[in-house]
């Protein structure tokens, strides 16, 4: 069984740090693509200002928790099924 909360908690600060490198990356035109993508897909997410980076890390941590605990709760459900 797993903890879906821990499970989500994980996966935000990994998904969140990794946006926010991103973001920090992409100002030296690397992962540019990429993350043109994922400025469309949060809202106030940018490479301008420490605001933008802020956002871009916090709308990842919360993509990163709410697939966390999906995930867990899937699993859970699938561990009840007896075979």
């Amino acid at each position: 069984m797993l903890y879906t909360i821990r499970l989500g908690l994980t996966l935000a600060i990994i998904w969140g740090i990794n946006m926010l490198a991103l973001s920090f990356t992409s100002e030296n035109n690397y992962g540019g693509i990429i993350f043109h993508a994922m400025k469309n897909a949060y809202p106030g997410c940018n490479n301008k200002d420490l605001k933008g980076h802020i956002m871009c890390m916090l709308m990842g941590a919360s993509d990163g928790f709410s697939l966390g605990v999906m995930i867990g709760l899937i699993y859970n459900a699938l561990q009840m099924i007896k075979a």
